[in-house]
C-alpha cells in the first residue's frame, strides 16, 4: 500500500466538448464531472523571460489517488494559491506520472489564465 499522505485539497474534473451554433461558429462548453482530493506538491517556482518581461509560471504539481479518467489536457477546477481575488481557478494536465502499482497519480497542471470564476 503506497501511503501518498493526506488529501485536502478539493478539484474537480471538466470535460470539455465544442460544437456549432446557428450561425456555424464553434462554441466550448465545459461540463463539470468527477471530484478529486489531493495534496499540493511544493516546490520551486521558474521565471520564464518572453519578449523582454519577467513572467511567473502558473504551475501546479498534485498527488491524487488514481483515477482512470484523467487524461492529458484534461481540465481541474480548484482552488487558488495566489493572492488573486477569484474563488476558483481552472487548470490542465500537462503530464501524468503513475506512483505505484495504479495506487496514485501526481500530476502536473498549468493554469489558464483566460477561464476563471469570480
Amino acid at each position: 500500500m503506497l501511503n501518498i499522505g493526506k488529501l485536502d485539497l478539493r478539484f474537480q474534473l471538466y470535460s470539455a466538448s465544442s460544437s456549432e451554433n446557428s450561425y456555424g461558429e464553434v462554441v466550448d462548453t465545459m461540463s463539470g464531472g468527477v471530484y478529486l482530493y489531493a495534496r499540493r506538491v511544493y516546490k520551486r517556482y521558474d521565471i520564464v523571460i518572453d519578449g523582454g518581461s519577467l513572467h511567473g509560471k502558473s504551475d501546479l504539481e498534485l498527488i491524487v489517488r488514481f483515477n482512470d479518467s484523467i487524461k492529458l489536457s484534461s481540465k481541474l477546477k480548484g482552488p487558488i494559491f495566489s493572492t488573486d481575488s477569484a474563488a476558483s481557478i481552472y487548470y490542465i494536465v500537462n503530464g501524468i506520472e503513475e506512483l505505484g502499482r495504479r495506487e496514485g497519480m501526481k500530476l502536473y497542471l498549468t493554469r489558464l489564465i483566460e477561464q476563471e470564476d469570480n
